[in-house]
């Protein structure tokens, strides 16, 4: 068993320039994973850097930046995702090479607490719930553990954790949404062409794995197969799904209940490829009314040109010319 090392770190503190003002908290709060999170009162930012071994805090009034240094310098944590309590107290921090979750102070930046996963099972993500209606404490902090696909969700209150059973592999970002009691997962990796999505329900006694969603290809996906007389305009934007980032709810004030979800597509099956074809970078949607991803409502950012969703493979009729954006990596 590993033993809990609490060590108070003085912060490094580099001033940066700028104006004496804290940020606007303006909008909805996304109670999201990232390796990047602000507090409800817009006065913090903090930051997962794996390549330091460190966790960052950014002082929104003047850009003034605090590095707390993880427990054990000896040994290499790998924070990767962090989740920050909506009073800003707590700061929870998944630990990918140690196995650990470590719960920082969020005025200080001292270790309040550590959590020991299961060795080997790499933890990626966390998120924590979202403010229960009628406590307003947030209950849970659901983790995604990479390397096992699996999931565990511990007891703010207690630490205690409690495990979710295997899932479909490299369980990747999480997103808690507006009804209080589900979480959705995405999952990095595919193994049969088909991306994947995990529901995790808190409502019952005990949570649970409730819900897992396909995801199928996108078309079109040959570029053969489009035949308008001018070739430039036949580029095929679709491809088989990757989920490559962490999702989010589009507030429901927009009057959608939907999920975002960033995506990779990955276009291997053509019989003619191109740069343009081959991996592209896409914005999909999940409906959380019927828990399906949406086949035509969707933002292929990369795309050189657009065809019609709803024709599949049939030579779909050419739409427009798309964004043609030079990015990678949605996150």
């Amino acid at each position: 068993m590993r033993r809990s090392t609490l060590i108070a770190t003085a912060p490094l503190v580099l001033a940066l320039a700028g104006q004496a003002r804290a940020a606007d908290p303006v909008g909805d709060r996304a109670f999201k994973s990232g390796p990047i999170q602000v507090t409800a009162d817009g006065r913090w930012v903090w930051a997962a850097n794996a390549h330091a071994d460190t966790v960052f805090r950014i002082d929104t009034r003047d850009q003034s930046v605090s590095a707390f240094l993880l427990p054990e310098p000896a040994v290499v944590d790998s924070p990767r995702g962090l989740s920050v309590l909506e009073d800003g107290s707590e700061v929870w921090v998944a630990c990918h090479d140690t196995d650990r979750v470590y719960v920082l102070d969020g005025a200080s930046g001292a270790v309040k607490a550590t959590v020991a996963l299961p060795w080997g099972s790499g933890p990626y993500s966390i998120a924590l719930s979202r403010p229960d209606a009628a406590s307003g404490k947030q209950k849970w902090a659901l983790v995604t553990l990479h390397r096992s696909n699996k999931l565990a969700i511990i007891d703010t209150a207690t630490r205690a954790v409690i495990p979710l059973g295997d899932v479909f592999v490299s369980p990747h970002g999480i997103v808690w949404t507006e009804d209080g009691t589900s979480a959705w997962v995405s999952h990095l990796l595919v193994t049969d062409e088909h991306a994947q999505l995990t529901r995790v329900d808190v409502s019952g006694p005990a949570p649970k794995v409730a819900t897992r969603v396909t995801a199928f290809a996108a078309t079109p996906q040959n570029n053969p197969q489009l035949t308008n007389p001018d070739a430039a305009k036949n580029v095929a934007e679709g491809g088989y799904l990757n989920f490559r980032g962490h999702p989010a709810q589009i507030p429901s004030s927009t009057g959608l209940q939907q999920v975002w979800l960033p995506t990779q597509y990955h276009n291997m099956h053509a019989d003619g490829f191109t740069p343009d074809s081959t991996v592209q970078v896409s914005l999909r949607r999940l409906d959380l009314a019927t828990r399906r991803v949406l086949a035509g409502d969707k933002a292929v950012l990369t795309a050189v040109s657009v065809h019609n969703p709803s024709q599949g493979h049939n030579n779909p009729a050419w739409l427009g010319w798309g964004w043609d954006a030079s990015i990678s990596g949605a996150v």
